[in-house]
């Protein structure tokens, strides 16, 4: 081919049916034939990354750079690269000579404010903490403002929640450094000065999420169960929400289902113009696009809760929703929001059909030796967890401790670096299982014989998970609500009290013991099954206090207040 179009032609052909492979040669082939052209440079680069070839597209991007210095895609590509690669300070000066002009809160915030995925240690989270802060004094220091309109990136501050530290003070400080750069981000409505008062009360769930991913499988419950006598509800998806079956069946539970379109300001009128008395974001925190939109007040009630269980920082939102189960003594002062608790865990959840029972050599399993899983993302895995893996490794030379390789190389390949210098007998001891689809991942749960909740923060969805079978699955309930889910739903379930250690240095000896005792693990799974079918799944009695929170909220909210807060023990 020696026609450049004809082979920009063919390549983007390609690329838009998703043949990656084939697109590859033949955006080679356009940029031998017009080496100066940036956008095939920057296609090739998507391509390539696409295919899981992160260093032959950072080439790519920086042949952009070389053509285009201010190419923005390029810019925002090449910063994703280089995060995954833990390569933080490359990252953040990537931009540096485009300061004096307005920039892509998407570029410069993933940038800034990066943070590493896995860390070395504790001393190493300290340092990333402390730079995320001079990250942020470098975003308000910035001559021009920050550009942003409702576009999808890479919160850093997710990560945030994984160090095992009080996060309400760089969060609040993240929201108001977003606040002081981004126009007009504090919008409020003027239908949310007080409730409606005519009829039901109106509820947006409002998400990216609320399709086949853990936030839809943990709400649809509730928006197919709040009292309809009592309330109207309404599911709001991001506009990059992605569209399946499932989402379908959340669409179908609520009285009315809205995608936004792209734009903040779009976005507000849409759900202004369903006149809310609440919005309730189930998992802030999780995009970008929710985050940025929480900003506003939108409703006369705005509360978030444990979709992802920390802090937002923001003081558009009144309450947090949590359970007296996750609670600590002392958990409202980890909140910017006010806490509010109901008695039980607000979430239901309904169990899907068993699938079809494989061998566990089939589920990618050893077929002997005792199964200790712990099938969590490794952003979970705080170093402090790394010595209970070591002792279990120890303490049972013919078990295998099974864990999922991430996605991205990169993070696997830190977590064994950590390990190298730490407890090397995880490379030896550790059996790493590729990402697999969500049917055969309920099918190989049932093998497990003993599971490991991470450290810090624990399980959620896979915990219901595991309760399809009964799994035990051992913990221990940390400093924070997000370490405390797995011990707060065995307090509900009424069994299971036997699988919370009692502190870190006891959770190995816990974990070995039950995986030396099959007829233990036998008798567990059948009482755990049993409860969670009881007291766990498909919860009405959860809808039931958690509708009577909103209307209590409602209520409050007509005479200019809040609810009481939350005492100062709750769990």
């Amino acid at each position: 081919m020696t026609d450049a179009a004809a082979a920009i032609n063919l390549a983007w052909t390609l690329s838009t049916e998703g043949r990656h492979e084939a697109a590859e040669p033949a955006w080679r082939r356009a940029a031998e034939l017009d080496p100066r052209n940036a956008a095939v440079w920057g296609n090739l680069g998507a391509t390539l990354a696409k295919l899981q070839r992160a260093d032959e597209a950072e080439g790519c991007f920086r042949k952009v750079l070389e053509i285009d210095p201010g190419d923005i895609p390029a810019l925002r590509n090449l910063t994703v690269i280089l995060r995954g690669q833990g390569r933080l300070d490359d990252a953040r000066e990537l931009f540096a000579a485009a300061r004096g002009r307005g920039l892509p809160a998407d570029l410069v915030a993933p940038a800034e404010l990066a943070l590493r995925v896995v860390n070395r240690s504790r001393a190493e989270i300290a340092e990333e903490r402390a730079a995320y802060a001079e990250g942020l004094r470098n975003l308000r220091a910035l001559p021009g403002p920050l550009v942003y309109d409702g576009e999808p990136f890479g919160l850093q501050a997710f990560y945030l929640a994984y160090h095992a530290l009080d996060d309400r003070p760089l969060m609040e400080e993240t929201a108001s450094t977003f606040r002081a750069k981004i126009a007009g981000l504090d919008h409020a409505s003027p239908n949310a000065t007080a409730p409606r008062g005519d009829g039901r009360i109106r509820v947006a769930f409002v998400s990216d999420n609320l399709n086949n991913h853990t936030i839809g499988h943990l709400y649809r419950g509730i928006v197919r169960h709040l009292d309809r006598a009592r309330f109207e509800v309404a599911v709001v998806h991001g506009a990059y929400s992605r569209r399946d079956a499932f989402r379908d069946s959340v669409d179908a539970a609520a009285d009315e289902a809205v995608v936004l379109r792209p734009g903040l300001a779009a976005q507000r009128a849409q759900i202004a113009a369903l006149r809310p008395d609440i919005v309730f974001y189930p998992d802030i925190g999780m995009s970008a696009p929710s985050y940025f939109l929480a900003h506003s007040r939108l409703a006369p009630v705005q509360a978030t809760a444990w979709g992802h269980p920390d802090t937002t920082g923001l003081s558009s939102l009144d309450y947090f929703i949590s359970t007296e189960l996750f609670e600590p003594a002392g958990g409202a002062a980890h909140y910017t929001e006010q806490l509010a608790t109901i008695p039980r865990i607000p979430c239901c959840f309904d169990p899907p059909e068993p699938p079809p029972a494989v061998s566990r050599e089939a589920a990618g399993l050893p077929a002997t030796g005792t199964l200790y899983g712990c099938p969590q993302t490794l952003f979970k895995l705080h170093p402090d967890f790394d010595a209970v893996l070591a002792a279990i490794a120890q303490g049972d030379p013919e078990g295998h401790i099974v864990l999922p390789a991430a996605d991205q190389p990169g993070w696997t390949a830190a977590v064994e670096a950590r390990w190298r210098e730490t407890f090397p007998i995880l490379l030896e001891r550790v059996r790493w299982t590729p990402r697999i689809e969500p049917e055969a991942f309920l099918a190989q749960l049932a093998h497990f014989d003993v599971l490991l909740d991470p450290l810090h923060f624990g399980s959620g969805y896979t915990f219901y998970l595991a309760m399809t079978h009964g799994v035990p699955m051992v913990t221990w309930p940390g400093e924070f609500a997000r370490g405390r889910v797995v011990a707060g739903a065995y307090r509900q379930m009424g069994v299971g009290q036997e699988l919370v250690a009692a502190s870190p240095a006891d959770y190995a000896g816990l974990a070995l013991k039950l995986g030396r005792d099959p007829g233990r693990r036998a008798k567990l799974r059948t009482e755990l099954h049993r409860a969670a079918r009881d007291h766990l799944f498909s919860d009405l009695a959860a809808v039931e206090q958690l509708g009577d929170l909103f209307a209590a909220a409602v209520e409050a909210a007509r005479r200019g207040e809040r609810l009481a807060p939350a005492g100062p023990g709750c769990g």
